[in-house]
């Protein structure tokens, strides 16, 4: 803001304090009071178009809020977030018009089943995505059979190994017992993966 600017501003707030005291306002004041009401409430609307709360735009749309996210993701419209700029949905509800101006008849009604199909089809492939991202991390997450029987072969020889060196020293007894309790173990590891 101008020094100019400054001083119109101030001129117009006292224009309206006078004016809200009963004084009567020249030509000049009363001009000034409307403007700056006029670039108020315009900033007002600029405001609440581009910041408009999500709720509001819902009450608007009459939709709840999960099909308008659904509507949002599906057509990639910018309705994500708690507020709503809606100069750019507008521009988007238009490209999309245009985008989709085939599916539209002539007369302005929509071949709503066809529609219908292609929303089902939209969704269905997001599903799709869906699991097959969960999927693929499940896959990340699993181990192949093969990597998992070399590991308990490893095992294995390692807990034989530890076996021999426990008989060596603490002789035959011990050896026996530790063959004992790691073929415990085994058997029970065999049941649990076969249930």
């Amino acid at each position: 803001m101008t020094k100019s600017d400054d001083h119109s501003v101030n001129e117009a707030n006292r224009a309206l304090a006078k004016e809200l005291r009963g004084e009567k306002l020249s030509r000049d004041e009363r001009r000034l009071a409307a403007r700056l009401q006029s670039k108020q409430r315009q900033e007002t609307i600029d405001e609440f178009t581009q910041t408009c709360p999500k709720g509001v735009y819902c009450a608007m749309a009459g939709r709840q809020q999960k099909v308008v996210d659904q509507l949002a993701h599906v057509y990639g419209l910018p309705l994500i977030g708690s507020t709503v700029n809606l100069f750019s949905v507008v521009k988007s509800l238009h490209d999309l018009i245009a985008r989709n101006s085939g599916v539209i008849r002539a007369d302005g009604t929509e071949n709503w089943q066809e529609e219908k199909l292609k929303q089902q089809i939209e969704t269905l492939k997001a599903r799709r995505q869906l699991l097959q991202s969960e999927i693929a991390r499940r896959r990340d997450e699993l181990v192949s059979r093969e990597d998992l029987q070399r590991r308990l072969q490893w095992l294995s020889e390692r807990l034989r190994q530890f076996a021999t060196q426990l008989g060596r020293r603490y002789g035959r007894e011990a050896q026996q017992l530790a063959n004992d309790t790691f073929g415990q173990l085994a058997g029970e590891v065999e049941a649990k993966s076969l249930d």
